[in-house]
């Protein structure tokens, strides 16, 4: 295998895993509220930054697969 195969393949391993993170970690709205009713939705910090890594290691996974397109 090319170093731009290995490359390659590693940034769409980074993008396939970064892509599952904000998948799974994204904060989600679980309830329904009425006029009057306060929710009980409190944003998770720690799931906001699983998210932002996982944003972080798609950015990183396309840049890996534009360098590869130089090699």
């Amino acid at each position: 295998m090319s170093t731009a195969t290995l490359v390659n393949s590693a940034g769409l391993v980074i993008d396939i895993i970064g892509a599952s993170m904000i998948f799974i970690y994204s904060p989600k709205l679980q309830h329904t509220a009425f006029i009057g009713e306060r929710g009980d939705y409190e944003p998770t910090e720690r799931k906001n930054k699983i998210a932002k890594r996982g944003m972080g290691l798609i950015l990183l996974g396309f840049i890996l697969q534009l360098i590869s397109n130089f090699l």
